[in-house]
Formats: C-alpha cells, structure tokens, sequence
C-alpha cells in the first residue's frame, strides 16, 4: 500500500493558501512528475527546494487534510455510501461545536468512484473556502 499524493493542481491550490509543512514529496512545475527530496535536501535546505519555481510540494491527502483541521478547524471526511460509491463532508468547527456544513453529505455532484477520489475533492472544495 502506497500513502495517496494529492494531485498537482491540489498540490498548487495549497501552495496558493499557505501550506509548506515540509512533504518529503515534491511535484515538478510542469505537473509531469513528482519525486522524492532526498535527505540531503530534507536536511539541508528543503524549503529552499519546496520553494523553488520548480518545485511544489506534493503532500500525501492525509498530510493536507490533518493540515487543514489544525489550521483552520475545517474537518473533512470521505466515506461510502453504497458499494463504490463515495461522498465528502467538510464541517467548521468552533468551541461551542459545528459552526457550519461546509459541504454535506449526499451530495450528487460529490459521488466518486473511490475513497481517494471523494477525499481529493473534499481537499480541493475545502482549500477553496480558505
């Protein structure tokens, strides 16, 4: 099994809105490939390699989600609903509880063949109400 990297346009859409946590993963600008920094890079210097104009950094869904709900409160699930396909939900939470449902579930237009699939929406509609 293999961590899911966020797509590149995912990948340049949180770029845009602030992340830079440090992904050992990175995309190359023209959205062809990613690669892995080494550890050179990871020890001496990665920012500096994130933050080139070559680089943006492809961080796994997992990474970006837990990203966005310590940074912003904004708590985002993908889960089935029948057998293949799946939904998200994106919530806002406040003290006091849900502040809002950012995007609820059943969703026709959310409907995605796969977990990964609803997940990578959910990051993108989320990283959109940033």
């Amino acid at each position: 099994m293999k961590e899911q990297l966020v797509t590149f346009e995912t990948a340049k859409l949180a770029k845009e809105k602030g992340f830079d946590e440090g992904s050992k993963n990175v995309w190359h600008q023209d959205g062809q490939y990613t690669m892995t920094s080494n550890s050179f890079f990871r020890d001496n210097g990665a920012s500096e390699m994130r933050n080139s104009k070559g680089f943006i950094e492809a961080p796994n869904q997992s990474l970006l989600q837990k990203w966005l709900r310590e940074k912003y409160d904004i708590h985002l699930s993908a889960f089935p609903v029948v057998k293949n396909r799946y939904y998200f939900t994106i919530s806002k939470i406040k003290e006091d509880g849900i502040d809002a449902i950012i995007k609820g579930p059943y969703d026709p237009k959310a409907a995605c063949d796969t977990y990964e699939q609803a997940l990578e929406k959910g990051l993108i509609e989320a990283l959109n109400k940033i």
